[in-house]
């Protein structure tokens, strides 16, 4: 009787001790995986971040060139204008030249 009592205590316990085994496994495995998913959330964090550095330079970059062209063509504006300005005062000056020689001829008939 005693050998029927302890072959079910001795099966049980067998059971208990696979069953502990495997809990210890699925710790394992799951310490393992919470530390995998902290390294990919660190690393897609740390590549977002320089994504977003990127990006920010890539606008910095085109804000300082568009800078540097509104600034040259502010200068060409500027030149044009008074190219146009010396021009409008030559020909002024051309008739005014032109207004004295006829005035000049006139006073001499």
């Amino acid at each position: 009787r005693e050998c029927q009592l302890a072959a079910p205590s001795t099966r049980i316990q067998t059971q208990l001790e696979v069953l502990k085994m495997e809990k210890e496994e699925m710790e394992r495995k799951i310490g393992s995986l919470e530390k995998a998913k902290i390294h990919y959330k660190d690393s897609w964090t740390k590549a977002l971040k320089e994504l977003i550095n990127v990006r920010e330079r890539s606008q910095q970059d085109t804000k300082r060139r568009l800078h540097q062209e509104q600034s040259l063509m502010e200068h060409a504006r500027l030149r044009y204008l008074s190219f146009e300005d010396n021009q409008l005062k030559d020909k002024m000056g051309a008739d005014v030249e032109n207004l004295k020689e006829e005035m000049n001829k006139m006073k001499d008939q």
